[in-house]
């Protein structure tokens, strides 16, 4: 029964640090993307194309 209880305990906290783990990679990935887009339109925006 102990070792049952551990283990549900382990799966659960493994759970838990993947899906904050997914949140936080695609929440940087989200930002990356919104950075790389400013970027661009800043290096566009200060080198217009004649």
């Amino acid at each position: 029964m102990l070792n049952f209880i551990i283990r549900e305990h382990l799966l659960g906290c493994y759970r838990v640090t993947l899906y904050f783990a997914n949140r936080a990679i695609a929440f940087f990935a989200y930002n990356r993307n919104l950075y790389l887009t400013f970027c661009q339109s800043v290096i566009s925006l200060s080198h217009p194309l004649d």
